[in-house]
């Protein structure tokens, strides 16, 4: 019972907080993200209960999301049964976009960096994102600063339709002129 009593006290305890610097730095993967959906299940191993967000990217700042990138936490409920770890909550929703800096965790899962540090949300419509301590600056400051932690320009990934098929047959390869232009050409008979 003490041994519980003071794992608890030890996650509540405020860790230091981590600069959008050191997020960048020490994170394998992030970017700019939409939850596409979220699921909870039970470790068959240690019978805790975890929630895991599938993530769809839209743009990647370090390291590689595929499809099915999956975020996990410590907690949620499944079949009756409730668990948390105090200092990890957070709450995602469906369609709700972030940008997140984590780190590989077991198997196909990934864990926010710093806990719940390296995890922001992005006001819609706004440009502005906060984190759960309710640090704010604009999603520019923050893919700035990672650009310049990284020296490198982030990666705008295609769009979940597209994803998976050859470059070139993205739409999205095309200049928006010329996806215009091309209906007209074939309504005229002017292919050439």
């Amino acid at each position: 019972m003490f041994v519980a009593f003071l794992l608890s006290a030890l996650a509540q305890q405020r860790h230091r907080p981590l600069s959008v610097e050191e997020l960048a730095a020490a994170s394998p993967v992030s970017g700019v993200a939409v939850v596409e959906r979220i699921d909870t299940r039970i470790d068959p191993e240690t019978r805790a209960v975890y929630t895991d967000a599938a993530l769809v990217f839209h743009e990647i700042w370090a390291g590689e999301a595929a499809p099915g990138f999956l975020l996990t936490q410590v907690g949620g409920t499944q079949g009756g049964r409730t668990s948390a770890m105090p200092g990890w909550n957070y709450r995602l929703v469906p369609g709700e976009r972030i940008a997140v800096f984590a780190v590989p965790w077991k198997g196909p899962y990934h864990v926010v960096k710093g806990m719940r540090q390296g995890l922001f949300h992005i006001d819609a419509g706004h440009g502005a994102v906060r984190d759960l301590d309710d640090r704010r600056l604009t999603l520019d400051a923050l893919r700035g600063t990672v650009q310049g932690v990284l020296g490198k320009t982030p990666v705008r990934a295609a769009p979940p339709e597209e994803q998976g098929r050859p470059p070139g047959l993205r739409s999205s390869s095309r200049p928006e002129s010329f996806r215009w232009w091309l209906p007209v050409v074939g309504i005229l008979g002017l292919w050439i």
